[in-house]
């Protein structure tokens, strides 16, 4: 049972995912890597893990309420395609996200890439640096904080505008930026789960002794 200020009020666990078997593989995947983290053993508390298959649904627990009441429900989007020219993940759909929500402090808000997992286990090793960076986050240590999981203020507020079909200068001028901000803090928003990516690979690597795949080094060269 939650109590007044419980972590299970103020931390949230959502994993977005076009594939409802794979999120509930993933789950109990989840369950049982939080169970044995840094995290579990802080807070003393079980937390949930939401799963949704919309993006926009994510937005209701990242204190946008101001922005979201401005926005129409109409013509949004289910998905968020790469756009950018420069990115290696141009025209791929960003599909599994696992996103940690904390309704205190914004600044907390973080977000893990599962798209590069290629089974539920890998899934399971990136859950695992991830709640270790979530845990380095809500006790405010150095020791595991990973910058390419934080997911800023701005990034949610240009993704949330993004699926209400908001071109960049409309999201520049809702925001009161230039073009270049927008384009910079999506590019960011891109390099951020390229990294995460190049870092799981080169776990993988390491894991298993072999060589990575020629696709991948193709991506990374």
């Amino acid at each position: 049972m939650a109590t007044f200020n419980s972590p299970q009020l103020r931390y949230k666990f959502i994993l977005l995912t076009r594939n409802l078997y794979y999120g509930i593989a993933l789950h109990s995947v989840f369950e049982e890597v939080y169970n044995d983290s840094l995290l579990k053993k802080n807070l003393n508390e079980p937390l949930s893990l939401y799963l949704t298959d919309k993006l926009v649904n994510i937005y209701y627990f990242c204190q946008l309420h101001p922005l979201i009441e401005q926005l129409s429900t109409e013509n949004v989007l289910s998905e968020l395609t790469v756009q950018m020219k420069s990115s290696v993940l141009r025209g791929k759909s960003i599909d599994n996200l696992l996103f940690f929500v904390d309704l205190f402090d914004k600044e907390n808000n973080s977000f893990a890439s599962l798209d590069c997992a290629a089974t539920p286990s890998e899934a399971g090793d990136i859950i695992q640096r991830f709640l270790q960076h979530c845990f380095a986050c809500v006790t405010r240590t150095k020791e595991y904080f990973d910058k390419d999981m934080i997911y800023t203020d701005r990034e949610q507020r240009i993704g949330l505008l993004l699926l209400h079909s908001f071109s960049t200068k409309e999201i520049a001028h809702q925001l009161n930026v230039s073009d270049k901000c927008i384009y910079r803090d999506k590019e960011n928003f891109l390099f951020k789960v390229q990294k995460q990516a190049e870092h799981h690979y080169a776990l993988m690597r390491r894991k298993k002794g072999i060589a990575l795949p020629d696709s991948v080094q193709e991506e990374r060269s």
